[in-house]
């Protein structure tokens, strides 16, 4: 025995280790304790793959089958456990869940270009699908469908209206999206007896907490961008009078229209000029010189 080492320690027991066998073809590894505990252990990767605790004592017994992969326990809380591999069974429901998933899918595309608004939010709901579903209230909101969105947010029930709720929360955190998330809340509040049915929610309290700040922003945000298309307004309103101004002063003359006739008035003069014009002999005698010499 000098020539051996230990080439692998597989941890997870908090008391002795009682009994072990071998599965799978030897791949696998069961065992159990003094802690009450069985365990799954994949050798290859020296991992615990699983533990059951049905137990509530020590194990001292264990048997494995070689055939048929089942595996009995007996402890000491006087109960013997039955267990079978169930890996094969699993993996083939999880396929076979997979597969449904699938079909739902390809049933939500078609209902949603069919507008079936309202099994098309069933089953982004039951697929747990938030994008689908944002782009559904958005397609309603857009087409001006706002009867039917009522329709199908009213007709939901409490655990479908609490993960859509859930939905609305994420989308109002993100200007993008808060539009929509605001268009859900009015219609649920303004529904015949939406406020009640969302009081009587699970968790109603929490969600409005963390609905409230982000609309509060949402509303600072709007209101600056109205102040600023008045300012927008005032621009495009003086442009406006400026351009019908421009257009009077270069409308053309009308060719049967009479020509202007010049301003034959004589320009003003000051009465200080005036008053000295009056007051100068030169200015009086120069006629009577001129006339003179002829």
């Amino acid at each position: 025995m000098s020539g051996w080492s230990c080439i692998k320690t597989l941890e997870g027991h908090s008391a002795s280790v009682l009994r072990i066998g071998f599965i799978t073809a030897g791949m696998q590894m069961v065992s159990t304790g003094g802690d009450g505990l069985f365990k799954v252990w994949t050798i290859k990767s020296n991992e615990c793959v699983n533990t059951f605790d049905q137990h509530t004592d020590k194990i001292w017994a264990m048997a494995v089958h070689p055939d048929h992969g089942t595996v009995v326990t007996g402890a000491s809380d006087s109960t013997i456990n039955i267990w079978k591999d169930k890996t094969a069974d699993v993996e083939q429901e999880a396929l076979m869940a997979d597969e449904e998933k699938e079909l739902q899918r390809q049933e939500l595309m078609n209902a949603a270009r069919g507008k079936e608004y309202k099994r098309a939010v069933e089953l982004a709901l039951e697929l747990a699908h938030p994008h689908q579903m944002y782009n559904l209230i958005r397609d309603m909101i857009d087409e001006d469908q706002l009867a039917a969105l009522e329709g199908v947010m009213v007709e939901l029930p409490d655990d479908k209206l609490v993960q859509l709720l859930e939905y609305v929360r994420a989308w109002n955190t993100k200007a993008k999206q808060s539009e929509v998330a605001q268009r859900v809340l009015s219609t649920l509040f303004q529904s015949p007896g939406g406020t009640a049915k969302l009081q009587a929610l699970h968790g109603m309290k929490e969600m409005l907490e963390g609905l409230i700040p982000y609309s509060d922003r949402h509303l600072q945000r709007v209101s600056k961008l109205i102040r600023g298309t008045y300012f927008i307004d005032y621009i495009v309103q003086g442009m406006s009078l400026t351009s019908v101004l421009e257009d009077k002063l270069e409308e053309p003359e009308h060719p049967d229209s009479p020509e202007p006739q010049p301003n034959r008035t004589p320009p003003r003069q000051s009465p200080r000029l005036a008053a000295r014009k009056r007051q100068s002999p030169r200015l009086k005698a120069l006629p009577s010189a001129k006339k003179a010499k002829a």
